[in-house]
């Protein structure tokens, strides 16, 4: 079973466990009522018709996601409450509504933010389900309500259907939902799609096999905190993205320092991100080094920065702000003018035709911290000072650029310095 909360950060978890524990604990009647006063059905009809939208307008919000009164909520549950009985899958998944509503409270009460959620037998299902109904409520999308959730569910809200792939099932077959691709003739779909034809069939019916398992894992890939703004909340000026993002900041400074601690981890990447209302979704990124002692006015005066990059804003309805590109903080507080010497271990692999600049497009600082622990130790007994290979060393911000030549006694040459910020995809 999965649940997926789109709240500081999108986060997919396994709550099986913990829903049988509320099974062999709790009396079924108890369960029941805690649920139902809580979570939409998938297959209500305030469900479906929310389903209707485009990947657009579920992202950046639209009129159908709004606060609802538990009476509204009543639909339909007392059929599936009475199903439920004979079904140990549908009970342990309204064990698991129960564990969402529970865990939401304590989001709420520990960290003052609200979120949504959506519990569903794969991932796929549960993140269709927390988009469904926002802000701070949450979806229980059962097996028998896939087929109808899915019917009119444009295909670009599926996962790996938004981009290219997504306009070409459209195109090939003329169709626009889930349900209208599932009445494609299987051999069509396959000799269209030989190697993702059956994925895509299951996709489209919702089926367990075309979703990853949800793995565990101690170490996160990012930090991030966002806040949507609905209706007149909406922001109207930098001013007020500024001070949203300082109330971001602290709690991404706290996890932050939880990283460095727990795992002496530090992340080199910033990126801010805004959806407006035009339907338009800007992101800016740029490198930052907080190595273990970074502050939150570094954040914020670097998220202030990309703010500015995306130009004048107006009516902006969600704003995020993330850490990413975390790095061992033993590579952070290695010194970069060792990577960026001729004799390093990236002059080295240029010379066999690697070409570090191209590969540290992706991943720009990340990958010079990483090989700068490298080339540190590699040269540990060279030494004479390093020259500077201007090539990689164009492809840094002017600030880190000047940092690493007056490190190597040289004086800056601005004329001959990129004064571009460098953005990094993540």
């Amino acid at each position: 079973m999965t649940t997926f909360f789109p709240l500081c950060t999108k986060v997919a978890i396994d709550i099986t466990g913990a829903a049988e524990h509320l099974l062999a604990s709790r009396a079924a009647a108890e369960l029941g009522a805690a649920a139902s006063a809580a979570t939409h059905l998938a297959d209500s009809a305030l469900s479906v018709d929310a389903a209707k939208v485009t990947r657009s307008s579920a992202r950046q919000g639209h009129d159908k996601q709004q606060s609802r009164d538990t009476s509204e909520l009543a639909d339909g549950w007392e059929e599936v409450l009475r199903r439920a009985a004979s079904d140990p899958v549908a009970w342990r998944l309204i064990a698991g509504a129960v564990v969402v509503k529970e865990l939401r409270q304590q989001v709420e009460s520990t960290l003052g933010f609200t979120c949504s959620g959506g519990v569903a037998t794969n991932k796929v299902l549960a993140k269709l389900g927390c988009g469904l109904h926002k802000p701070n409520q949450q979806t229980l999308l059962l097996p028998h309500a896939a087929p109808v959730l899915l019917k009119d569910l444009p295909l670009d809200r599926l996962p790996g259907l938004g981009g290219d792939f997504g306009q070409a099932v459209k195109s090939r077959f003329g169709v626009q939902s889930a349900g209208e691709l599932l009445q494609v003739p299987r051999p069509d779909v396959l000799k269209q799609f030989p190697q993702r034809g059956e994925w895509l069939l299951a996709l489209a019916a919702g089926d367990d096999s075309a979703a990853e398992a949800v793995k565990d894992r101690q170490l996160v890939k990012s930090l991030s905190n966002g806040k949507t703004f609905f209706g007149e909340k909406r922001l109207r000026s930098l001013e007020e993205v500024d001070y949203w993002l300082g109330e971001l900041t602290g709690e991404l400074h706290r996890r932050y320092l939880q990283q460095v601690e727990k795992h002496q981890r530090t992340p080199s990447t910033l990126q801010v991100s805004l959806t407006l209302d035009q339907k338009e979704h800007l992101t800016r990124q740029q490198p930052i080094q907080l190595g273990s002692q970074g502050t939150p006015e570094q954040i914020l005066q670097t998220a202030k920065a990309c703010a500015r990059r995306a130009g004048a804003v107006s009516g902006v309805i969600s704003l995020g702000l993330s850490l990413s590109n975390m790095i061992p903080l033993e590579a952070s507080s290695a010194s970069l003018s060792k990577f960026f010497g001729r004799k390093s271990e990236g002059a080295a692999s240029k010379e066999k035709g690697e070409k570090p600049q191209e590969k540290a497009k992706a991943n720009l600082l990340g990958a010079c911290f990483a090989r700068a622990a490298a080339a540190q130790r590699a040269s540990s007994d060279q030494q004479k000072a390093p020259e500077v290979d201007e090539g990689v060393l164009a492809e840094l911000p002017l600030n880190i650029q000047q940092e690493i030549l007056r490190e190597l006694g040289q004086e800056p040459k601005l004329k001959k310095l990129r004064c571009d910020v460098v953005e990094i995809d993540a």
